[in-house]
Formats: C-alpha cells, structure tokens, sequence
C-alpha cells in the first residue's frame, strides 16, 4: 500500500523536481476504515509474503543478495542486490528460467519489498513494460563464477550455524543425476554410455524430524563415481566447516557408497560413525546376518522406493529390519 494520493513532495532541483513516496502502514489502515481514496500495489503472488518474511527476518535474504558476482566490472545501472533479488523470487515462484520472468517482473507488490522505487515500478507498468528486462537478468547469473556461487552458499550457511538449526549430528549423503536431453553445449556436461548429456549432484543433509538442511553439495559429470565425490565434499567441508568429528557424528549412505577403503577413511581420518545398507547378497557378511534375519518373531518393515540408474527409474520393494 502506498497510502492516500496526497500531492507528490517537490523540489527545486531541476525543471523537472522529483517526487517522494512516504510508507506509513498506520495512515493506510486508518484512510482505508474511512473510506478515503487510496492506491495499492497489488501481488498475484501474495502467497510468497511468508516465506519472503521469513528471509528477511533470519538474515537468509541478506546472505543471498549480498553475493557480487566477479563479473561485475562497474556498479552501475540496476545494483546487483536488486537482481540478486530477483532471482530469488524466481526461484520462489518455480519459474524455469529468467526468460519466463515477464509477469513476475510486473509484480509491483513484490518488486516494491526487495527494494525497487515506487516511482521507477510505476514509470515502467504504466507503459505496460517489465520493471527490468529479463536479458538483464540472465546477463547478471552469468557474471557469477563457481568461487562466487561457494561462498554465497558459505555464508548462507553460517547464517544457518549462527541460528543454531544444524542440531543432532546426524546427516546423510545422496546422489542425484541431473539429465539434460541434447545438453552436449552445457559447460561441464558430460554423456554417458546411454547417450544422456548431464550432472551428478551430491548433496550432505542434516537429518532432523520433518526437516532436513543441505550443508554441503558438489557438482560432477554424470560418469563420476559417487564415492570419488563423497571424498572430495568432504575434504572440502573439513575446509570450510571446521573438524567434521565436531559436528558429523553419524553419516548414512546408500548401498553406492559401500567400499571397505570408505569406511576405513570416515572412521579413522574424520571420526565418523556411519550407516550403509549392506551392497548385494554375495557378501560373507550376510552369513551372519542370514542366521538373524530367520529368526521368528524378527519384526520388518516394507517399502517401496524409485531408484534411477543413469537416467533409467524403476521401483524396486525394500524390506528392512534391525540386526545386533
């Protein structure tokens, strides 16, 4: 709300003068209850007010629009906190990319909160023109180098440290392949024997109940080897993160993770304690466990879960118990 259309502040400075918008939320409540005339920015993303709330509010909003990428030459024309807000009401509203950003940049409700003048919103839609071209919107991701994206998610983690969320000590890594079809122009890309262009994503979860929090994440070709991977995420993490004994206390894994070399490494070179489910049938392991598991009154667990190998998803049926 911009309040009652009061005759815009002036001054002498140019033949031209400028105008003032004054943000009085208790005169627009009252000018509203006695029927006083009034003008309104209005949002079809109204839903979003929460979440943008909650950004606000922690400081999360903060660590992400204070990020400069180091292909800014000048700070000039719209500052780059502004497009970095921007992109995060993209990601906010699900949109694919900065091309189909047309009626978000229209939100003058939304736009008016991260930071963009009233006078400069109202300018541009009463031509019925986007508050920012959305070319400059993508030309701005394209000055973040891969150094700029790592410590704008560092210091959106310390902001997550310093609130104290990260709680229990237990995590857990997964992998996720990332297809792109005829992605062989993607810088870093890389194809598979199946023909599929991509990315393997790793990612560290804090595990709590009804939450889980990314700490850490690394991005590799689709043929990499997730333990190779593992290993380099969490030497980065050690860096970064402090002594991971310190706070990593237990680490799950799937079954691609299994390796005795692995194992070895998380207990002896960082102190963690970790869970895998067991890599196939044929191991001597299971001798004993095969013994457990016939046991009578043994209680189990079943559950279906979608597994993807290189692109290809299936849903195989797990059965899980608990062995001494």
């Amino acid at each position: 709300m911009t309040g009652p259309v009061p005759k815009p502040v002036t001054a002498a400075v140019s033949a031209d003068g400028f105008r003032i918008w004054k943000k009085d939320r208790q005169r627009v409540e009252q000018d509203i209850l006695e029927g006083r005339p009034f003008d309104a920015f209005v949002s079809e993303r109204g839903r979003f007010d929460g979440m943008l709330d909650f950004l606000l509010r922690t400081g999360l909003w903060a660590a992400a629009t204070e990020m400069r990428p180091s292909g800014l030459k000048k700070d000039n024309g719209i500052p780059y906190r502004l497009l970095n807000g921007v992109e995060c009401l993209r990601e906010m509203a699900g949109i694919d990319t900065p091309a189909n950003c047309g009626p978000l940049l229209k939100d003058s409700y939304l736009l008016e909160r991260i930071g963009f003048t009233a006078e400069k919103v109202e300018s541009r839609l009463r031509h019925d023109r986007t508050v920012i071209d959305p070319e400059s919107l993508l030309n701005h991701l394209d000055r973040f180098t891969e150094q700029d994206l790592e410590a704008g998610f560092l210091q959106h983690l310390e902001v997550i440290r310093h609130k104290r969320w990260l709680r229990g000590g237990v995590y857990a890594v997964d992998g996720h392949d990332i297809l792109i079809p005829y992605g062989q122009g993607y810088e870093g890309a890389r194809r598979i024997s199946e023909g599929a262009y991509g990315y393997k994503l790793l990612v560290l979860l804090n595990i709590q109940d009804d939450c889980e929090l990314i700490v850490g994440y690394i991005l590799g070709g689709l043929q990499e080897s997730e333990i190779t991977m593992l290993r380099r995420m969490l030497a980065r993490l050690e860096k970064t993160m402090g002594p991971l004994r310190e706070w990593l206390k237990i680490l799950w894994m799937d079954r691609g993770y299994w390796g005795t070399d692995l194992f070895c490494e998380l207990k002896q070179d960082y102190g963690i304690d970790f869970v895998s489910r067991v890599r196939d049938e044929k191991l001597d392991l299971n001798g004993a466990i095969q013994r457990q598991l016939e046991e009578a009154d043994r209680p189990w667990t079943s559950f279906e879960e979608e597994r993807q190998f290189s692109g290809r998803k299936e849903t195989q049926k797990v059965r899980v118990t608990a062995c001494a």
